[in-house]
């Protein structure tokens, strides 16, 4: 019996525990996004993470920031003194040419692409918004959906687009240069702030696409909708049969639990 007994102890801790997990709610948090700077450290390019570089940190070669890069991160090149070809298997959340020259990435996708201070860079990936600045020179080999120009009058960058383009914006601090839509694939190029792409490649208008109108809702009865609202709904019961049968099973465990104790005592 007392065999018995550890059996039926055992069985009750287990079915214990999967109650507990089932009425335990577990929270799991999305990582939060790194960013990788890169420098260029005795003729070799490095990475760091965190931004702005730290000159006296701690900085390891590109091979780990490979291994450790996720979906959501964000890259940061710092250094114009040698080029770099960089294939990125992870959409990134940013990519920043914060000093760059002759810099190409190739990345399967990139939220935000910000090329500044006149730096010389390429992305290859599509990209949901690029933003150039000043005297910068950007290509982008696929497509874009929003490209915004900005700088000291008169604009002087240079962009050329191999994709398509949606919405194009060039501006100053002062006023709009121009502000165009969907260019056609391969057309949108700026060369040192002015628009060279042929009119007949883009619209000076958005597109408007038509949206299906919602279907109507039929109100239910009044005494059949106010009595739907407070029964559970089906995935609701299966929420309650659950616990219902995990504490039914408890309980059944712990009166085989202690019958078998007032076996053992007679």
């Amino acid at each position: 019996m007392k065999k018995m007994k550890k059996v039926w102890t055992v069985m009750l801790s287990l079915c214990m525990m999967f109650t507990a997990l089932c009425f335990t709610k577990v929270d799991v948090e999305a990582a939060e996004p790194v960013t990788y700077t890169l420098k260029v450290v005795n003729g070799e390019w490095r990475q760091q993470v965190g931004y702005p570089w730290v000159e006296n940190g701690t900085h390891r070669e590109l091979y780990y920031m490979f291994l450790d890069m996720k979906d959501g991160d964000k890259l940061v090149i710092s250094d114009d003194s040698m080029s770099l070809n960089l294939t990125v298997d992870k959409r990134l959340s940013n990519i920043t040419l914060e000093k760059a020259d002759n810099v190409v990435i190739h990345t399967p996708g990139v939220d935000n692409v910000y090329v500044l201070n006149d730096s010389v860079g390429a992305i290859n990936g599509d990209v949901t918004n690029g933003y150039v600045y000043q005297s910068s020179i950007a290509n982008f080999n696929n497509n874009v959906d929003y490209l915004e120009i900005f700088g000291n009058y008169p604009l002087s960058a240079t962009v050329s687009v191999i994709g398509t383009v949606n919405h194009v914006k060039a501006y100053d601090s002062e006023r709009t240069h121009f502000e165009f839509y969907n260019f056609e694939s391969n057309s949108l190029r700026i060369s040192q702030g002015a628009l060279k792409t042929e009119v007949s490649k883009f619209s000076q208008t958005p597109v408007v696409v038509a949206t299906p109108a919602p279907a109507p809702v039929t109100k239910p009865s009044t005494s059949a909708g106010d009595e739907l609202d407070d029964v559970p709904k089906t995935g609701d019961f299966a929420t309650y049969y659950w616990m219902f049968g995990l504490a039914a099973a408890c309980l059944v465990v712990g009166m085989g639990l202690k019958f078998a104790s007032g076996k053992e005592e007679n």
